[in-house]
């Protein structure tokens, strides 16, 4: 490393051309860091600062070239291998669902790859470069937050607890090593990187991605094939479709960490039928078990109401089906280390445990205390967890929930078990490998062994389990969620990104912890939360403990009502979803896919799926929801709505071309009221379209085309009172048609068919069970330019293995517009399911939401006579007024910003938003003036001269917390937490232009006996690469008998930085005394004090684009990410500081500057000034 070069600003400006000089070396220093090692080192080559892992290598120190390859599968599936050796020493697929598909060449072929990637061994770790045209787009790489597009993202493939997740974490619960490519053609390439271990998915380079992990392992690439559609299908064909989930399972599921006892959950599913809010399944979470111990009921009493817990689970169960409910309950892979305790006792008999090193159990931290885990490697621990699954689905068990199976691990700065632990797994697995290798299967393992264990319980009902970790291939055995989320705006808009992203890369049956798991929600945020997340493939709301409760009628009567419509919605719907999964399951067609899905050529929908999740960033995302198509935006629109007629000039309808947008019936058309670009806070519009391929055509197994659409569009806002009633829709090309279910509400989704589509429609109901065969059916049909409409309905008894034995009914309804008249019938069955007897209503849409109404029975030829044109706009004209005088008496969600209750913090309030050109921080004055989030960009001039290199740097989140407690805060005495911390804050002075300043914050908290703590956050104008905080404890009324001074007050500056890569950081400084530290995980805690604290004079560093300091640079210290190349400086004056803390957590560091220890008085405050500064390492 260099040493840092300041020039003072006096000769700076006595020397233009030698300042200017300086800064053109001091860029290409920056440039020449961050180009990647592998361009710049010769014999000593760095790819990759993972953690090493050990792998099967077969390599020399350096080898380079084209993969070769072999043709498997089908047509246009490819395997790629570095040469025949790395073939023969490859490992066997977890991800396929018959390893030998991977591993068997297609005989008698000559295809050839259309692209083929190169690829380089250095050291262990094989990195594969495929590079694709210009303007290609990237999506997938599983379970990711942040935007949707992935083109100039990184993602760490390592299963990770990752509460409180962010828009820039790199690595959540769950890995999918798996891109989704679309070309600029609109034809798409999918590309899987078949490894189990952590895997880097490296796509800042335009048009290219690179995986980086350890050798070897084969690449699989799909395609090119016509459309993003084919790709998912053809990638189901190795990894599998999703389960057929039971019906119930589709319905809403109400989840709370935790209802405590066998009344609470009583209680909570009366209130559902009294209040007629459509429901199926209550949750149990983990304080069912006895101490937490899986498998077990606590059957002891509960403090809080003097009941007994779950006395007799089995009873309860039955009692909840007879009103209709099914019953989910949690287990968790850590066993009590606990002899006497049955499932310990029989998994140590059967020696199922994971190993250290040295052959013992190894023994982690976790709920119950000191835990084992089971080895799911191997089928005997496998069977064993099976056998105990089917045991507990005897006490009426309807689904299992596995958490925790990363693993979690309590702490330890990795969150999980060591990388070392030995797995002795199954051949057809790998065989004996460490924990490194089967790290990220784990979770995928032990759902295999639930579902197995569930199905062998009982072979006539479908399992159902929910995991949270899992790997491609995943969706064979479980549904999924994404995790631990905020009760945020961001955290609602990421949750329709991430869903999507799971759905392409193979996994359909997502969803999010709707209203947001940790914090309160608003009534506005759970409502909007409601209305989109009713929409969802699984709809789940969940809450954390200590949080106010999170059931739909928490939030006051309009905020019911809003869930109330939202969920009858659902369950109307329910005919219609359930087909999806019909075909996703036999098919491998997603149920949840982007804007762009609907034409992958019109560059209008790339754009808008790009969803971009700083909100102050201005973006019109777009995502299309195999049920939903979901579209954000922001942006203005001079785009205009055509209208025509169609042949027969019979039907009144919206067509819209590749510059058109819709607006919603009675909203205003001014251009002021369209959208502007503001953030994706401020609005946010979904519109969620369902179809089996979502406008393109599919050919099913017998002959069947599908091309169904529905699409549905809702505006969400945090700072405004818009609703949907003022808004307009970029919708995709054709034909769109607005209807409602008399529902229509500003805070849920309008509701739009594409012309050409027939969705199958049921009853509003309660639950899935009170709906029968012979129940009316409707059909909603919207005609294509041409007159004709297409739909399909799956049925069969909603659960069981029936269907896989003939016993379904697959019907084909076609309408068509002759001479005034729409014949509606049926053109094509399957399956021997006898078809009800049951009336049949057709709703034909005419637009504006208006209908035509006609009745008959299934299975007969239904005809619709047509009225003249003028009828027709008649009716149009009448359903808007309808609709417009409906959204103005409407009772609305109020905006509430703070939520009643003692318990949590509320997290829906705006935080407020710093930003340079390098630096975005989020503050949040109310408690403790903390700062929540801290990401840095790369400078606009560092980016644009990387763009011209062909490369890229993407943000890096160094902190990010929960809004109530962690990320950056300060106290004011040695005492963790003491006064300042958690106390409201008023803005004193906010985006003031100061002399030398760019823009900064000044807070002031009451820490009481007279004293505040003042706080400057800034970013200096002559150095946009840092910023700066300035505090203070001074006393403002210290009473006169004290002789001016204070109590004895110490201002502790407490950050917990976030660790991207937990293994692989440290923190490095030189002390005063001249000594060198590199202070790792391990060490737990150190102080540094006197001649041991850090001094920036001795401190090597490379070098940054700035020239000067404003600060008296004394002290330094870095963390430094050897993953990423990267290290956060921290720079104050030693003179303020007494002592400095370095504190490893779970996945976290503190990097702690204390202040002395001593009373203050107005003349003689306590000061801490210090900066923050991130740069590359060489």
């Amino acid at each position: 490393m260099k040493k840092k070069s300041v020039r003072s600003s006096e000769n700076r400006s006595g020397n233009d051309l030698w300042f200017c000089y300086c800064c053109f070396l001091l860029i290409c220093v920056e440039l020449w860091c961050r180009i990647p090692r592998k361009k710049r080192i010769n014999k000593r080559l760095v790819v990759s600062n993972m953690a090493e892992l050990e792998a099967t290598a077969v390599t020399s120190d350096m080898e380079s070239g084209n993969m070769v390859f072999e043709p498997i599968l089908e047509e246009g599936v490819f395997r790629f291998d570095c040469s025949p050796d790395h073939r023969n020493a490859a490992l066997p697929s977890v991800s396929f669902v018959n390893s030998k598909d991977r591993d068997t060449p297609m005989m008698g072929t000559q295809q050839v790859p259309s692209y083929t990637p190169t690829f380089e061994c250095v050291h262990g770790q094989q990195i594969v470069q495929l590079e694709l045209p210009i303007g290609t787009s990237f999506y997938g790489t599983g379970e990711v937050s942040g935007q949707l597009e992935r083109t100039g993202k990184r993602v760490f493939t390592w299963n990770t607890d990752a509460w409180g997740y962010g828009p820039g974490t790199t690595s959540l619960y769950q890995s999918h090593p798996w891109v989704l490519a679309v070309l600029p053609s609109g034809e798409a390439l999918g590309v899987l990187g078949d490894t189990t271990r952590r895997c880097e998915i490296d796509l800042r380079k335009e048009s290219t991605i690179k995986f980086i992990a350890p050798s070897p392992y084969p690449v699989i690439t799909f395609g090119p094939y016509a459309s993003p559609t084919d790709v998912l299908i053809s990638l189901s064909h190795a990894v599998g479709t999703v389960f057929m989930p039971p019906k119930w399972s589709l319905g809403y599921h109400q989840c709370r960490w935790s209802y405590h006892s066998d009344a609470r959950v009583r209680e909570i599913a009366q209130t559902f039928r009294k209040k007629g809010i459509p429901c199926d399944v209550i949750w149990m979470d983990i304080d069912y078990m006895d101490g937490f111990r899986c498998f077990t009921f606590d059957q002891a009493c509960y403090s809080l109401d003097n009941s007994e817990r779950f006395p007799n689970p089995k009873s309860l169960v039955e009692d909840l089906h007879l009103t209709g409910f099914k019953a989910i309950w949690m287990l968790d892979p850590g066993i009590k280390l606990e002899q006497g305790y049955f499932v310990y006792d029989s998994g140590t008999e059967r020696d199922v445990w994971i190993q250290t090193l040295d052959g013992k159990p190894f023994v982690g931290g976790v709920w119950p205390g000191p835990c084992v885990f089971p080895d799911f490697t191997q089928s005997n621990a496998r069977s064993w967890w099976a056998s105990l699954v089917k045991g507990f689905v005897s006490n009426g068990v309807d689904g299992i929930w596995n958490d925790m199976n990363e693993p979690a691990v309590f702490k330890v700065v990795t969150k999980t078990m060591p990388e070392s632990n030995v797995h002795r797994g199954d051949i057809e697995l790998g065989g004996c490998q460490n924990h490194s290798y089967y790290h990220n299967v784990y979770g995928m393992l032990m759902a295999r062994s639930t579902y197995e264990g569930m199905k062998s319980a009982d072979e006539n009902k479908r399992p159902f389990v929910l995991t949270r970790a899992g790997f491609i291939g995943s969706q064979r055995y479980a549904a999924t969620w994404t995790g631990d989320n905020l009760s945020t705006w961001e955290h609602l808009h990421m949750s329709i990104s991430m869903v999507l992203q799971l759905g392409l890369s193979g996994q359909p049956l997502a969803g999010p912890d709707i209203g947001g798991f940790a914090g309160n929600a608003t009534p506005k945020l759970f409502g909007r939360w409601m209305a989109l997340g009713a929409m969802f493939p699984f709809s789940r709301g969940h809450s954390e403990t200590d949080t106010i409760d999170h059931e739909p009628w928490s939030f006051g009567e309009e905020c019911e009502e809003v869930c109330r419509l939202a969920l009858k919605r659902r369950y109307r719907l329910l005919p219609h979803i359930y087909t999806l999964f019909y075909m996703a399951h036999t098919m491998g067609t997603p149920v949840a896919t982007p804007t762009f899905f609907a034409d992958p050529k019109d560059p209008r929908l790339a754009q808008i799926s790009t969803a971009r999740t700083h909100p102050s960033s201005p973006a019109t995302p777009g995502l299309l929801c195999g049920v939903f198509f979901v579209v954000f935006s922001g942006e203005h629109s001079e785009r205009s709505l055509s209208k025509m007629r169609d042949p027969n000039n019979a039907l009144a309808c919206v067509k819209t071309n590749a510059n058109s947008t819709y607006r919603s019936p009675g909203s205003p058309a001014s251009q002021s009221e369209m959208f502007n670009d503001t953030s994706l806070g401020e609005n946010l519009l979904l519109v969620m379209q369902s179809a089996y391929n979502a406008l393109v055509e599919l050919n099913l197994d017998k002959n069947i085309t599908v091309t169904t659409a529905l699409l549905l569009a809702m505006l969400e806002t945090t700072m405004s009172d818009e609703g949907i009633d003022q808004l307009q829709h970029v919708l995709p090309k054709g034909i769109w048609l607005s209807f409602d279910f008399g529902d229509s509400h500003p805070d849920i989704p309008a509701l739009y068919l594409q012309g050409g589509s027939i969705i199958p429609v049921g009853p509003a109901i309660q639950h899935v069970g009170e709906a029968k065969p012979t129940d009316d059916l409707s059909l909603l049909v919207a005609l294509d330019e041409h007159g004709k409409a297409k739909g399909v309905l799956f049925e069969d008894d909603g659960d069981g293995y029936e269907f896989t034995r003939g016993g379904y009914l697959l019907t084909t309804y076609v309408a068509e517009l002759e001479s005034s008249v729409v014949t509606v019938k049926i053109v094509e069955t399957e399956g021997s399911f006898r078809r009800p007897k049951r009336r049949l209503h057709i709703q034909l849409l005419l637009g504006g939401c208006a209908k035509l109404d006609a009745w008959g029975v299934d299975g007969e030829i239904i005809q619709v006579k047509m009225p003249s044109e003028d009828e027709v706009s008649k009716l149009v004209t009448m359903s808007e007024k309808q609709y417009k005088i409906g959204m103005e008496t409407v009772r609305r969600i109020p905006d509430v910003e703070k939520v009643s209750g003692h318990m949590g913090i509320e997290l829906s309030r705006t935080p407020i938003e710093l930003k340079s050109s390098v630096w975005a921080l989020k503050v949040v004055p109310w408690i403790g003036g903390r700062i929540i989030s801290m990401e840095h960009l790369p400078s606009a001039l560092v980016d644009l001269l990387l763009i011209i290199l062909g490369d890229t740097v993407p943000g890096t989140q160094w902190l990010h917390s929960r809004v109530e407690v962690n990320g950056y805060e300060e106290f004011s005495g040695t005492e963790y937490r003491s006064a300042g911390w958690s106390e409201p804050y008023n803005v004193i002075e906010k985006n003031l232009e100061q002399a030398g300043e760019r823009e900064s914050l000044m807070l002031e908290g009451d820490i009481g006996g007279g004293l505040v703590i003042e706080r400057q956050i800034s970013f200096p104008e002559d150095n946009s690469n840092i910023f700066r905080i300035d505090s203070r404890i001074l006393a403002r009324t210290v009473g006169a008998g004290s002789g001016g001074f204070s109590r004895l007050v110490c201002l502790r500056v407490h950050p917990m930085f976030t660790l991207l890569h937990p293994t692989e950081s440290y923190v490095s400084f030189t002390s005063i005394d001249g000594s060198k530290h590199e202070v790792w995980p391990e060490s737990n805690e150190m102080f540094f004090e006197g001649d041991l604290r850090p001094n920036g004079n001795s401190l090597s560093l490379s070098l940054s684009l700035s020239l000067c300091l404003c600060l008296i640079r004394e002290g330094e210290w870095m963390l430094f990410d050897k993953c990423t190349g990267l290290g956060l400086v921290n720079r104050f004056n030693v003179s303020e500081v007494h002592k400095c803390l370095v504190h490893w957590g779970t996945g976290t560091v503190n990097l702690e500057l204390w202040s002395e220890d001593r009373p203050v008085s107005k003349e003689s405050p306590l000061r801490i000034s210090h900066e923050y500064e991130v740069t590359s390492i060489a």
